[in-house]
């Protein structure tokens, strides 16, 4: 028998991203689209894609409904890792991303995402804990969709625990605080989401990033790692603070996925036995400039395509 991945990744909300190319927008034009590329998105097979970019094995769970379920599924036939569908009633979303040939991303739109039907929650809590089974790790990465309980995240942490994983957050807002009591081992998130969850002002100061990870861990213990784009990272462990600056050469590059990548090299770094926490946090951001520098040179590529066509 083959052995089971050592992670499992879950995306409640994954989507049909499409990004395309369009030169001079200005408000109130009508322009024509030079050129696109379509994707598979979410947070949870974000991070399943970096960890086979580090050879980590890992199955990514996630809920999908509609006709455009199958064209997902047609999106991740080449994916390094195992996928599980978990089927639902209402379709999939699709995210509209609209680049420009020097500007880079100038619009993205968002769906909220399918509507979780009465009783359609239970169910998933039931694939995905038979899902954790045999596991390391259980990464639960983004936004629930609408209709789906608020605790769930809570109560998929509860069950991952009890199948024997241990548990990653990259998630904010009323769904992570809720989770907390039940004392996931890694919790990832920006700033700006650490501001959100504890309901805060802005947290101008490194000192007030530290105090709000202080309050969070006052709670849930753990790990805690708030990136910020391209500025500093700090992370909190066994009482701890660290910090971590990207790359010179990432400053002023901020793209979509990378604090995904981040949490895949600290999964990573932290299935390596007795790992210093520093190594940990170096194997995060080394893994989250790759991706940024990947998709630097995929937009690249894609807007000197629509330049030549």
């Amino acid at each position: 028998m083959a052995a089971i991945e050592p992670v499992l990744t879950v995306t409640l909300n994954p989507a049909i991203d499409v990004d395309y190319v369009v030169p001079g927008l200005r408000r109130g034009m009508e322009v024509r689209s030079t050129g696109g590329l379509r994707r598979a998105g979410g947070k949870g097979l974000n991070i399943s894609q970096a960890l086979g970019q580090m050879q980590v094995a890992s199955a990514a769970a996630f809920v999908a409904g509609g006709a455009d379920a199958e064209v997902l599924m047609s999106l991740l036939e080449e994916a390094s890792f195992k996928r599980i569908r978990v089927p639902i009633a209402n379709p999939v979303r699709t995210n509209i991303r609209l680049v420009g040939r020097e500007q880079g991303a100038l619009v993205k739109v968002n769906q909220r995402g399918p509507r979780i039907e009465a009783g359609e929650a239970d169910l998933i809590l039931s694939k995905l804990a038979r899902a954790a089974r045999g596991r390391r790790w259980v990464a639960l990465a983004g936004s629930l969709p609408p209709g789906m309980p608020a605790d769930f995240y809570a109560r998929l942490t509860r069950a991952a625990h009890g199948a024997g994983a241990r548990v990653a957050i990259d998630a904010a807002g009323e769904p992570l605080r809720l989770a907390l009591g039940e004392k996931p081992e890694l919790i990832r998130l920006n700033r700006a989401e650490l501001q959100e969850t504890l309901q805060t002002r802005r947290l101008g100061s490194a000192g007030r990033v530290r105090a709000g990870m202080s309050l969070l861990a006052e709670e849930a213990g753990g790990m805690i790692v708030v990136s910020d784009a391209a500025r500093t990272t700090h992370a909190l462990a066994e009482g701890e603070f660290w910090q971590i600056d990207p790359p010179q050469a990432h400053k002023g590059r901020g793209f979509q996925g990378a604090g995904d990548a981040m949490l895949a090299g600290l999964i990573a770094g932290l299935l390596m036995e007795d790992a210093p926490f520093e190594h940990v946090l170096v194997l995060g951001m080394s893994c989250a400039a790759s991706w940024v520098e990947q998709e630097f040179e995929m937009n690249r590529r894609m807007t000197a395509d629509a330049s030549g066509s």
